[in-house]
């Protein structure tokens, strides 16, 4: 298929999604090894999973709980929702999340918040760098909008982005509270784009179209008030714990 101006054959097509799914990881071990610190330190932080149950809730539940929002607004906008689709698809649901963990999203945590993260707060703040981070975040999967095999193709960029940003914030405020956990970011991410699979929107829709964008835009907005409501309330929660201030250990 003829996508940005390139032929892009079918069989390698699914390689920019591979690339995009553990480059940052991979880079993060790279850097980690030529850099300050140890990898065995950085990889350590994915099995820190002695965490209060509260983040377990919000890393598995808080994505999933956004969903009415979307359909809500994909049903105003005159699209039918068929709530019996849930009863096919919530059986797959652990499945898909354990699948998105470990080669569908999740992996990339080991790069955005495990390496990236801790380093850009200490020099510019949680704030600021939960939105530089959200940017390259979205930016990295610009691509895979234009590619056959992925999920995004043939979606808007703009609201996928603006719920990244949103998804960001959120990311540093669950990172800082659990000390820099990358495990529990990781479970987050599943639940991000595994939850994507419960909206009631028939299948034959998703086939012709695409996932709608007004769904997506509707989650961005719910990240965004759920982001808002954790600055406004505990707007020391993007400042990083002492724990989690620095990724490296004397080697």
């Amino acid at each position: 298929q003829d996508t940005l101006g390139l032929a892009i054959p079918d069989e390698l097509g699914i390689l920019p999604i591979v690339i995009g799914g553990f480059g940052p990881a991979i880079a993060a071990v790279i850097m980690t090894w030529r850099g300050e610190g140890t990898v065995r330190a950085l990889l350590k932080k994915v099995l820190d999973w002695r965490q209060h149950p509260k983040w377990y809730l919000v890393s598995l539940f808080l994505t999933p709980a956004m969903i009415p929002v979307g359909s809500a607004l994909y049903a105003a906008s005159g699209g039918v929702l068929d709530l019996s689709v849930l009863v096919q698809r919530l059986p797959m649901y652990p499945i898909q999340f354990v699948f998105v963990l470990f080669l569908g999203g999740g992996q990339e945590e080991l790069g955005w918040r495990g390496f990236a993260l801790p380093r850009l707060q200490a020099a510019y703040g949680g704030t600021v760098a939960s939105l530089v981070i959200g940017v390259i975040w979205a930016v990295w999967h610009l691509p895979v909008f234009a590619i056959p095999a992925s999920s995004q193709y043939g979606q808007a960029f703009l609201p996928y982005a603006v719920g990244v940003l949103g998804f960001s914030v959120l990311l540093t405020w669950l990172f800082n509270g659990t000390g820099g956990s990358v495990l529990l970011a990781m479970l987050f991410h599943a639940s991000l784009n595994a939850s994507s699979t419960l909206y009631p929107i028939p299948v034959d829709v998703l086939r012709s179209s695409g996932f709608p964008d007004i769904v997506m835009l509707g989650m961005a907005l719910a990240t965004w008030v759920v982001a808002l409501v954790v600055l406004s309330r505990d707007g020391r929660s993007l400042n990083p714990r002492r724990d989690a201030e620095t990724t490296t250990t004397p080697p």
